[in-house]
């Protein structure tokens, strides 16, 4: 019988049993992928900032003669993938979404070198992966 059941189903069987057992809270978020219930309490969800191309820090100086160099931060989104997999619990030509994409963000750090406030050479200093992004799943059925 439990393989005949949808996941949704399972899932909520299970959480209903760690309820019942005492469990509680703790073990229905841990079992349904969510936060522990220690880091969340206190903590204020902020919107995550939207990626832009746009430069962090100025990139243009204030005007002054000679040479100067500055570091200019830029990040840029990385867009997710989107993962298919097949579910014989579906209709056929049924799709159904499992898991939502999430972009990523790149950020990217340069050396950035001014004469007489314009902008005469830029360096790559630091390139790195800030939040990894997160492949969105979705189920098509085969029944």
């Amino acid at each position: 019988m439990w393989s005949r059941l949808r996941s949704w189903h399972k899932a909520a069987l299970i959480v209903a049993v760690l309820a019942v057992l005492g469990l509680g809270g703790f073990a229905a978020s841990a079992a349904l992928g969510g936060d522990d219930p220690a880091t969340v309490v206190g903590r204020v969800e902020q919107p995550a900032p939207a990626p832009s191309s746009a430069p962090a820090t100025p990139s243009t100086p204030v005007p002054t003669a000679g040479k100067q160099k500055r570091l200019v931060t830029e990040t840029e989104p990385i867009k997710f993938k989107t993962r298919t997999i097949k579910d014989n619990w579906l209709p056929k030509g049924t799709r159904e979404m499992r898991t939502g994409g999430v972009n990523g963000v790149r950020t990217r750090t340069y050396e950035v070198t001014f004469v007489d406030g314009r902008e005469v050479s830029r360096k790559l200093v630091k390139n790195e992966v800030t939040r990894k992004p997160v492949a969105e799943v979705v189920a098509v059925g085969t029944y």
